[in-house]
């Protein structure tokens, strides 16, 4: 192989890990837009109240949570404690929470995945947190029937 044939072969290999390298650093997207709550509200099939129980501090992204859940709000659900899609590798489009109490917004499993999701691929309003039975969503404080009601609102 010549000179320049070698320079080739090296220019084309770190144009390539160069590639390959960008890539994997724009991995994760930003959302192009983000769903309301009433929007989210809508394209959820469950929504509960639920806590983490699974919670390690000391675990740093988590691909599926467990979450017991304490009360359904929308949907239908036998299992008192489920599974969640939580970091999609370095990307929080999941549920990402502590061991607070939240209000979760799913989409149902996938058919082979069996964890629920986060709608919209995460690009709406996941999770809010509950304090005192009030959730805070911008500058509203919504009570958990304040919530209700609004899933029950005929459009």
């Amino acid at each position: 192989m010549g000179k320049t044939e070698y320079l080739v072969c090296l220019m084309l290999t770190m144009l390539i890990a160069v590639a390959i390298m960008a890539g994997t650093a724009i991995a994760c997207q930003p959302c192009r837009s983000k769903l309301d709550l009433e929007q989210s509200l809508k394209q959820a099939d469950l929504v509960i109240v639920g806590k983490r129980i699974d919670y390690d501090p000391a675990e740093k992204k988590p691909p599926i949570i467990k979450v017991n859940v304490i009360r359904v709000l929308k949907g239908e659900i036998k299992e008192a404690q489920i599974e969640v899609k939580s970091w999609y590798g370095m990307c929080a489009y999941g549920i990402v929470v502590d061991d607070q109490v939240y209000v979760m917004l799913l989409k149902k499993p996938f058919k082979m995945q069996g964890a629920y999701t986060a709608v919209n691929g995460g690009c709406s309003v996941t999770k809010l947190l509950v304090k005192s039975n009030r959730v805070s969503v911008g500058v509203r404080s919504l009570s958990i029937e304040d919530i209700s009601k609004m899933i029950n609102m005929k459009p």
